[in-house]
């Protein structure tokens, strides 16, 4: 499938007992390099008909992230109905449910459920209208899915508010082009966001573990519960020092978390490195 079929608002993705069935396109949530994401409208689905999902469209597709994405389907598909039913023992993957990867044109389209708001856009918009208990419901939510990569030993690399959706009264994660096995492999340097990256990350080692996704969500839980970032570096440069300093001075990081609020639900310990 090109991006000109997108545009005229239809896209054909028939399959063996719905072969007319199509997605219509509503508008555009995002666009990037390796791919686009479309909210659509299900046509002659059966029972999926005229629901809304979102369809993405993948240009350059990863062998890590494709096989990670048809083990979720299956796990989700096996597992999380009945989960919400409260018929299983087994845990939420707390993940974006997706439903179907398929082929067109040698583009992976993948569909998924849509979700509402990012959890950044989300703290923006509440900023103080959200009580302790809201905020420790999300931090638990978001948590959910990080201890459900590591369980699989996979890091997810990229924790950041963006990168959590809301579906309903639940935050998701999303995003899975820089999922890695959390062993065996030399990884990737320099990756992520520069506000989330864990020291390994900054100091461009290749050897780092599922310990920088603690600390990015860690830095997630500052900014949910304070509405600021937990680095406030003006410049990129200066933004790296700080993380840098962090593994032979605590003081910055103790100071900031004086700075939360005071309640005996939250207990917080500086990262031992």
């Amino acid at each position: 499938m090109q991006q000109n079929q997108a545009n005229n608002q239809n896209i054909d993705a028939p399959i063996q007992n719905f072969p007319n069935r199509k997605f219509e396109i509503i508008k555009t949530l995002g666009q990037g390099v390796q791919g686009s994401v479309f909210l659509c409208k299900s046509k002659n689905w059966g029972f999926n008909d005229q629901k809304q999902f979102a369809l993405k469209i993948q240009y350059q597709s990863k062998a890590d992230e494709i096989q990670f994405i048809d083990n979720l389907i299956a796990y989700q598909n096996q597992y999380e109905n009945l989960i919400n039913q409260g018929k299983s023992n087994y845990q939420s993957s707390g993940l974006i449910r997706i439903y179907e990867r398929f082929q067109i044109n040698n583009q992976d389209i993948i569909i998924m459920e849509a979700g509402e708001i990012d959890l950044y856009d989300y703290i923006k918009q509440q900023q103080q209208n959200l009580s302790f208990d809201q905020k420790l419901k999300i931090l638990i939510q978001i948590t959910q899915s990080i201890q459900y990569l590591h369980q699989n030993n996979l890091i997810h690399r990229d924790i950041k508010p963006e990168n959590f959706i809301k579906v309903a009264d639940q935050f998701k994660l999303i995003d899975f082009g820089l999922i890695r096995q959390n062993q065996g492999r030399i990884k990737t340097m320099g990756i992520g966001t520069p506000l989330f990256q864990a020291p390994e990350i900054v100091e461009n080692s290749q050897n780092y573990t599922k310990a920088v996704d603690i600390w990015s969500l860690g830095c997630v839980f500052y900014e949910i519960l304070t509405q600021v970032s937990l680095f406030q570096g003006k410049t990129h440069q200066e933004l790296i020092n700080m993380i840098k300093n962090c593994k032979i001075d605590k003081k910055y990081l103790l100071e900031r978390l004086d700075q939360l609020p005071k309640t005996d639900l939250v207990n917080i310990n500086v990262r031992t490195f």
